[in-house]
């Protein structure tokens, strides 16, 4: 897995044989409803996502993964690419490893790609 900055957008990407993942957030300070959080689609040949299934993911793994660490993250915005790999399940996990190591690791989340172990 890789880890990056770009564009306020805490990036998480997963390539796992032919199947790749692109999951990016933007957090802000206060809750804000599902219904505001914007999704930000980067169309790119075939549409093979479904952004209110993504999001559902997204909201899913924010829930994960704040009761784990028992801390509050809130997002704002989600990036994705229209050709990721519909995988079920795979937003929620990266949101998890996005905000674990955002959480865990605040001076580490770099704009370098970096490896982390997911969250258990």
């Amino acid at each position: 897995m890789g880890f990056y900055i770009k564009d306020n957008y805490f990036i998480a990407t997963r390539i796992t044989g032919p199947r790749h993942n692109f999951l990016g957030l933007q957090f802000c300070d206060h809750l804000i409803s599902p219904d505001n959080v914007v999704v930000d689609v980067i169309e790119n040949k075939e549409s093979r996502v479904n952004s209110e299934a993504v999001k559902a993911e997204v909201m899913a793994g924010m829930e994960l993964i704040s009761r784990a660490i028992k801390m509050d993250y809130f997002v704002t915005a989600i990036r994705i690419y229209s050709d990721d790999s519909p995988t079920p399940g795979v937003y929620t996990f990266l949101t998890r490893c996005i905000v674990f190591r955002l959480h865990r690791f605040p001076d580490d989340y770099t704009n370098k790609t970096a490896i982390l172990e997911a969250p258990r």
